[in-house]
């Protein structure tokens, strides 16, 4: 038997598991053979396999063992021509002299060192949408900011046009998560003249450009605002769009009235990236930079992008029709409308735990569903043990 010892431990603060992560490491333990996993927010094969490696990908990396000859350090800000090439895939092809962008691990510490940056420099306070990705809070509220949350995506305009002029906003460029509702490009204009009108700091979480109209038209937002002369963030993310999800691939953009503030810029960002994780990883933003620049692998990335979208667009179709058709009389949230991996099914924390325990079908919060965790063979078996808890 153990016997307690004293330690400098024991009083360190106990904080929640992960919300996500906890559900997900639930339903690793679950024995039962008939479970389904709608959790985690990867790519979801109709086969059911998960994350598998992209052909384009695939071929970048057997170019860049053939021809890679260092794995010396990049510099605290990241691969150049990586950052160019992003900056471009989200701008567009103009000047975009005056942004400044950084190569970060993952779109989670983009959000971070931005975060950081914006708290000590600009506002102690962030508006967040209401329901947002569960991580969102966590990282702000980590960063020491004031969080204040409006709701989505019903009446969006009248909450901010009642906020403190100046304020920072966080928005979801596409595919809002958790929700999976995006506003429309007339829906964007309507909002960018709220901002212009209340001088208000956007602050764009693009995590899955290409899986909600297209590569294009998902970037949309973020070019109507810099068009119309507005400051901003940008943190992006290639974990989904690439499925580089080991990899950790992101990038982080500042939006300046103009170039001359570029380079304070530029060491601000340095400064608090070398004393956080020293500079990025080069192996995933290589793979990332040779695809969009040669065309044959971005013209094969693209189609492979295309699939996926359409995958997510046909098995929210599918869901949405056989839920209707299952539960005709009850008033069920969920619509065959969205974009992207994630819809809300309108469950109550009851209802999502008796799926849990009765069913072995797990949701993350707010009975979210990653749509592309439905196939063929489980379909009809969350359809038919959602009716049962309704």
């Amino acid at each position: 038997m153990k016997q307690e010892v004293s330690t400098i431990f024991s009083t360190i603060t106990d904080v929640p598991t992960d919300a996500i992560f906890g559900i997900n490491d639930l339903f690793l333990n679950d024995s039962r053979r008939e479970k389904v996993n709608l959790t985690v927010g990867i790519f979801i094969e109709e086969d059911g396999k998960s994350a598998q490696i992209l052909p384009s990908v695939r071929l970048a990396e057997e170019e860049i063992l053939r021809t890679s000859e260092t794995k010396n350090y990049l510099p605290i800000d990241g691969d150049l021509e990586y950052i160019q090439a992003t900056k471009e895939l989200i701008f567009g092809k103009k000047d975009l002299s005056r942004i400044y962008g950084a190569q970060t691990i993952g779109g989670t510490s983009a959000l971070r060192i931005l975060a950081d940056f914006v708290r000590r420099e600009i506002s102690k306070t962030i508006y967040i949408s209401d329901p947002t990705w569960e991580n969102h809070e966590n990282i702000f509220r980590r960063a020491n900011f004031n969080i204040q949350k409006y709701s989505y995506p019903d009446h969006v305009y009248e909450q901010l046009e009642k906020i403190p002029d100046h304020s920072v906003v966080l928005l979801h460029a596409m595919c809002h998560n958790p929700t999976g509702k995006d506003l429309s490009f007339k829906d964007w204009e309507k909002l960018e003249i709220v901002f212009k009108q209340k001088q208000l700091i956007p602050f764009f979480d693009s995590a899955y450009q290409g899986f909600g109209k297209g590569i294009e038209e998902d970037a949309f937002a973020m070019r109507h605002f810099l068009e119309k002369g507005h400051e901003c963030f940008v943190a992006h993310s290639y974990s989904k769009s690439f499925s580089l999800y080991g990899e950790r691939v992101g990038a982080l953009f500042v939006v300046m009235k103009n170039d001359l503030l570029v380079d304070r810029m530029k060491r601000n960002i340095r400064s608090l990236i070398r004393t956080n994780y020293s500079n990025p990883p080069r192996h995933g933003a290589h793979i990332v930079k040779l695809i969009l620049q040669t065309p044959k692998l971005r013209f094969m990335w693209e189609k492979e992008i295309e699939f996926a979208r359409k995958r997510m667009q046909i098995s929210r179709k599918i869901f949405s029709e056989k839920i209707q058709k299952a539960i005709p009389k009850n008033k069920f949230s969920f619509s065959s409308e969205g974009n992207g991996f994630f819809a809300l099914l309108g469950l109550t924390d009851e209802q999502s735990n008796r799926l849990r325990i009765e069913f072995g079908i797990y949701l993350a919060p707010r009975a979210r569903v990653n749509l592309t965790a439905l196939t063929t063979k489980n379909i009809d078996y969350v359809v038919e043990s959602i009716a049962k808890v309704l």
